[in-house]
């Protein structure tokens, strides 16, 4: 089913439903000088998140926003670090992993599939692990909502808990990434040829194997020269997204630059579009009088 786009810029609102059956949990006791026990790992300030030394910035901010929860929500006081270790020195072992990171451990992330995730324990070690950063960033969010509810996680006395029972639960939470998300990417073209190996010819091959190894729903481009325009509107790019756009000297001039908005046509349909140019007179080509 296609999408109906209606404007440039959409509110997204995304509806993750998920009915899972948990064994009941025993009452913490009232009195507080009664010790309570636990099945699973217990998590402490001792706890670190973990992330790799080279992660990108989309695990970076996931494993910051899965910090911030444990320690809003838990009264717990967690720490971030990343996965580098001096040389001689041995891993700790009480850690909360967040993506791929270089610990040696069972779990085989290559068996992951697009849109897959993964949460585990390994020891005293908890693992959340996705197939791609994009993945991993619902899944969290996702994990840490169900995790530091009330029936999961959070203990009366502000302890944390993890078990295998609590992640059989959170590994069969639907993200719903796949339907619910749109992969965004501009891209400034650069209008002029730069030379040693730096012509458009030469970056248009670069362009396409951008485009293709993360096949974004939607793109937007600026600096389209006409030459760049033929390109991305013929051949292998037009049979999967469709254009909206004019030149900046006028809805039939075949001069000037374009800022291209491209859409996936197996996912959107255009109704209709339009092009405007911010100044006093937004149907033709135009610019304020202050502006360069």
């Amino acid at each position: 089913m296609k999408i109906k786009l209606l404007s440039l810029f959409m509110s997204l609102t995304m509806l993750l439903s998920t009915v899972v059956a948990c064994a009941p949990k025993e009452e913490t006791p009232e009195n507080t000088d009664e010790k309570v026990e636990y099945e699973g790992i217990v998590i402490t300030d001792e706890y670190k998140v973990i992330r790799a030394d080279s992660a990108d910035k989309a695990t970076v901010k996931s494993a910051v926003y899965l910090r911030d929860q444990i320690n809003e929500l838990a009264s717990l006081n967690v720490e971030l670090g990343t996965d580098f270790i001096k040389r001689g020195e041995e891993a700790p072992t009480k850690e909360i992993l967040v993506g791929n990171t270089n610990r040696e451990l069972q779990f085989d992330r290559t068996t992951l599939k697009e849109g897959e995730y993964f949460v585990g324990i390994e020891g005293e070690r908890i693992i959340i692990d996705a197939y791609d950063s994009e993945t991993l960033h619902f899944a969290v969010e996702e994990f840490a909502k169900k995790w530091l509810s009330k029936d999961l996680g959070i203990q009366k006395d502000g302890a944390l808990l993890m078990n295998d029972q609590i992640c059989q639960t959170l590994n069969g939470v639907d993200i719903g990434m796949a339907g619910n998300s749109l992969l965004i990417l501009s891209q400034n073209l650069r209008s002029g040829n730069d030379g040693n190996g730096n012509d458009i010819v030469d970056r248009q091959p670069r362009f396409q194997q951008l485009v293709q190894k993360y096949s974004p729903d939607i793109i937007g481009t600026q600096e389209t020269t006409k030459s760049w325009y033929n390109y991305i509107t013929s051949g292998w790019f037009s049979k999967v997204y469709g254009v909206v756009g004019c030149s900046r000297n006028g809805r039939t001039s075949t001069t000037g630059e374009w800022n291209t908005f491209h859409y996936k046509l197996d996912r959107f349909e255009l109704l209709d579009s339009d092009t405007i140019w911010l100044s006093d007179t937004p149907s033709t080509p135009s610019k304020v009088s202050t502006s360069s």
